[in-house]
C-alpha cells in the first residue's frame, strides 16, 4: 500500500510507443557538482532516474 501512494507521486522517464522514435536524450540538466567520472544533476524530484550518472552518459547542451 506504501508503494503505490510514493508510485502516485514519481513519473517515469518520457515513455513511447516506438523505441524508433523515443528520443534519444531528455533534458537539459543543471549540473550539481562534477565528480571524478560523474555528474551530479538536478532533476524534478518526481523523476524515477538516479541523479548521479556517469560522464560517457551525457553530453553538452548547445542552446
Amino acid at each position: 500500500q506504501q508503494k503505490q501512494q510514493v508510485d502516485r507521486h514519481h513519473s517515469s522517464a518520457p515513455s513511447y510507443s516506438s523505441h524508433k522514435l523515443s528520443k534519444k536524450w531528455i533534458g537539459p540538466y543543471e549540473v550539481l557538482e562534477a565528480l571524478p567520472n560523474a555528474l551530479k544533476l538536478k532533476l524534478l524530484c518526481n523523476m524515477r532516474i538516479h541523479p548521479v550518472v556517469n560522464v560517457s552518459q551525457v553530453k553538452p547542451y548547445l542552446g
